[in-house]
């Protein structure tokens, strides 16, 4: 008898443990289910809020160079769907501004322009109508970080998160809750995840990560560390600040850091910070996003011809001209030497 009522204690906590186990797998296979059946949608009203936009920034990168000094850039964008231009301003330690360049993309053509200083005017670079002239804007937008920021919430190094949790190209370890000031996140584990490198050559490879999402806030990115073995062997994390428009998390500040693990560069870091001064949501014109709205005067297509017209002709024109005269005047001396 004593016997039995010393088991029914051990018993009761055996099953309470058993319960409490399948609660906690039922947890994680509900927050998995609702990643898969959440997710994509709510990335997509982050990924459509933001297509149309226009907003400024700062970004501060360091160290830079082998001084280990840093820099700063300034940042402005325009985007109405496939419509785009982006500027972006090198400042001097004293916050002036040293230089300004601009990448900008129409329905007709793209085109490439320069500023040197305030108030110098804007002068062509280069324009064309190809689709590599107006994809370019947007390329240099992603390389210099400005849409790979404003990509954050549903983007991790340039891949879309739908694409990670289908399992392409990725192996996904565990989908689980954690419990941080007084919040559920779901932090999402992965191994041996490679992808074509988004702004370089060449493929990255993760040995393994993690990224804690939010899936209160349309399952947006809060933070993620990642462990590389290429391009280079290195750790890179970063975390992100939102903002708030329509219920829909936008982001506000973002911090990127690469820390070198290789033997030959351990511990040496770079880091960028990137800051949101404003955001305004609005349907754009195209007037705006063409030569015309920088004060340059308008080109035709059937003038371009699908040609780059590069800044190049600027110095090749004179010094062409300047060759000819003077091989006529080489000529006409030699002819009256000859002749004395």
């Amino acid at each position: 008898m004593t016997r039995s009522i010393v088991g029914y204690p051990v018993l009761l906590m055996g099953l309470l443990a058993a319960h409490l186990a399948c609660a906690d797998d039922a947890d994680v296979k509900s927050l998995r289910e609702r990643l898969f059946a959440e997710g994509p949608e709510a990335w997509e009203k982050i990924k459509a809020l933001t297509m149309q936009l226009e907003g400024s920034g700062t970004m501060t990168a360091s160290p830079y160079g082998s001084d280990g000094g840093s820099r700063v850039e300034c940042w402005k964008l325009k985007r109405n769907g496939d419509l785009l231009v982006f500027e972006k301003a090198r400042m001097n330690e004293a916050g002036n501004e040293e230089g300004r360049s601009a990448w900008g993309s129409n329905s007709r053509y793209g085109f490439s322009i320069r500023r040197r200083h305030l108030p110098s005017p804007w002068a062509l670079r280069n324009c064309g109508t190809e689709e590599e002239a107006k994809e370019y804007a947007y390329r240099r937008a992603r390389q210099s970080g400005f849409l790979r920021y404003l990509d954050a919430p549903w983007n991790l190094l340039g891949v879309p998160l739908e694409e990670i949790i289908r399992g392409r190209g990725i192996t996904i370890v565990a989908v689980s809750p954690v419990e941080e000031q007084g919040r559920t996140y779901a932090k999402v584990e992965f191994r041996d995840w490679s992808f074509p490198n988004p702004v370089g050559k060449g493929n990255v490879s993760v040995r393994d990560g993690w990224t804690i999402l939010d899936p209160n806030e349309a399952w947006a990115i809060q933070r993620y560390e990642l462990h590389l073995t290429q391009p280079h062997e290195a750790t890179s994390s970063g975390r992100i600040e939102y903002g708030d428009r329509d219920g829909v998390p936008v982001p506000k500040r973002v911090t990127v850091r690469d820390t070198a693990d290789s033997a030959e560069h351990r511990g040496v870091w770079h880091e960028q910070k990137f800051e949101f001064t404003e955001l305004a949501f609005r349907e754009i014109p195209e007037s705006e996003f063409t030569l015309t709205a920088y004060q340059l005067p308008e080109v035709m297509p059937d003038v371009i011809e699908s040609r780059p017209v590069h800044r190049l002709w600027h110095y090749v024109l004179p010094g062409g001209l300047f060759l000819l005269v003077a091989a006529f005047i080489l000529r006409h001396v030699q002819a009256r030497k000859r002749g004395g």
